[in-house]
């Protein structure tokens, strides 16, 4: 039942020849003021339906269907009178839709509100609306969009305000939005007003045009990296809680990589060749030899040459003089659920060189109980300080990845570092990266 359009026309007297010349004007006078009272009337459905699409919408008592939004009697039509609660209205249509503190739930159903053609403003404040974020894209006659104080806990697509070249201000805070901030959000030439503190948004805040922003606050988010230029002058404290850098903040530390950070990415890359190597030793020689080693006064693995040693399955425990090792030395773990052992446990056990590089080698080792680890003893760190190494080896035991087998427990001496790690028996990746080399060869072979 849609809402009544009176129209009043003050007309002169036609005679019945003008009123048969002139008949158009009447018809188009007809068809104008019932394409406003069948848009009147689909307003007012258009309404009722998204009333009833929210948790709690039935709240909205005064919403009823025989009785029209807006009232059009008022002379001053710049300042019409809504019949409905929440609704703002202008020229007799439905401008905004103002429901704060309503304690409505569920989402905003934007292809419902497209259906209304004037609206340009909604305000949505402290309510429990949730779910994916409302695709305002489709509703490009937007000045206005409040939605502080929800509970929206999805990303925001990157197209997601794509087309809204009208609006202005955008209240976003105290949700639990996450991810980056859209794209879209930076191509909209009149916004003015952007409010997305208190949410979980990360990575770097992109550019927008300078001096279009006079309203910002980024606060409270998971945002780092440098603030852009653009936005340097609003204050600090609207980038407080957050990773940001530089102006209002403090001067971005640049950061530089360290001595044990370039060894370890080179043992990783230098691990990578030798091992692919090494599988192809392996293949070729079609068995496996294990190469002892031996420790010296100062605790440092190397191995053993032909000539000094006979050859064993043992982890040698005494130096060329023939005098015992220290081996009460403890390793410090880094994984707190792991089994305890010393390097004593690990230089008695049967080793075996699985590669070796630039940086070191590495040895498959069973200690005690069967369990098998992997020792990574570095020969090129000696100018490299205690703390360090120890700073680096805490930063590594935080590293998680399914691919990548975590530092269980490391050592370090001022001439000798060991790494030490679970053995993993799933080949290696040079075998993987041999058997795929050879398979394109005999795919690329001649019959």
């Amino acid at each position: 039942m849609g809402a009544h359009l009176y129209v009043h026309v003050r007309a002169p007297v036609l005679s019945s020849c003008s009123m048969s010349a002139r008949p158009g004007r009447f018809l188009v006078l007809l068809l104008i003021v019932s394409i406003i009272h069948l848009v009147k009337g689909s307003d007012s459905e258009t309404l009722i339906k998204f009333k009833d699409s929210l948790i709690n919408g039935d709240k909205l008592t005064t919403w009823i269907a025989t009785k029209s939004p807006c009232d059009n009697n008022n002379n001053n039509n710049n300042n019409n009178t809504a019949n409905w609660e929440g609704l703002l209205c202008t020229n007799g249509s439905v401008s905004g839709i103002k429901l704060d503190n309503k304690a409505l739930g569920g989402n905003i159903d934007t292809d419902m509100l497209s259906e209304l053609s004037s609206l340009v403003s909604i305000s949505f404040n402290n309510n429990n609306l949730k779910g994916a974020f409302p695709d305002f894209g489709m509703l490009d006659g937007m000045r206005e969009i409040l939605l502080s104080n929800n509970k929206f806990s999805s990303e925001i697509p990157a197209n997601a305000f794509k087309g809204l070249k009208w609006l202005e201000k955008i209240d976003l805070a105290n949700n639990k939005l996450i991810g980056q901030i859209p794209a879209s959000l930076t191509r909209l030439p009149k916004l003015k007003e952007l409010m997305l503190q208190g949410n979980e948004f990360e990575g770097q805040i992109p550019n927008f045009a300078p001096g279009r922003l006079t309203v910002a606050n980024f606060a409270n988010n998971h945002f780092r990296g440098e603030i852009p230029e653009g936005l340097q002058h609003f204050p600090a404290s609207q980038f407080s809680g957050t990773e940001l850098c530089g102006r209002p903040l403090g001067e971005c530390k640049r950061k530089t990589t360290s001595t044990v950070m370039i060894i370890i990415i080179a043992w990783v890359v230098s691990t990578a060749v030798a091992a692919v190597i090494f599988a192809v030793a392996i293949l070729c020689r079609r068995n496996h030899q294990e190469i002892p080693v031996k420790i010296l006064n100062n605790g440092s693995v190397v191995l053993a040459s032909s000539g000094n040693f006979s050859r064993q399955n043992k982890v040698g425990t005494s130096d060329h003089n023939g005098n015992k090792a220290d081996l009460s030395l403890n390793l410090t773990f880094l994984v707190d659920d792991e089994e305890r052992f010393d390097l004593a446990d690990l230089l008695k056990a049967s080793a075996a060189v699985l590669g070796s590089g630039m940086f070191g080698s590495s040895y498959k080792t069973a200690i005690a109980g069967g369990k098998v680890m992997v020792v990574k003893r570095f020969k090129q760190m000696n100018n490299v300080g205690k703390e360090e190494f120890y700073e680096h080896m805490k930063r590594l035991s935080r590293l998680t990845h399914p691919n990548i087998q975590p530092i269980v427990a490391f050592y370090y001496n001022k001439d000798e570092k060991l790494l030490v790690s679970n053995y993993v028996d799933n080949i290696s990746l040079a075998f993987h990266l041999h058997r795929t080399f050879s398979l394109h060869l005999l795919i690329l072979a001649p019959l």
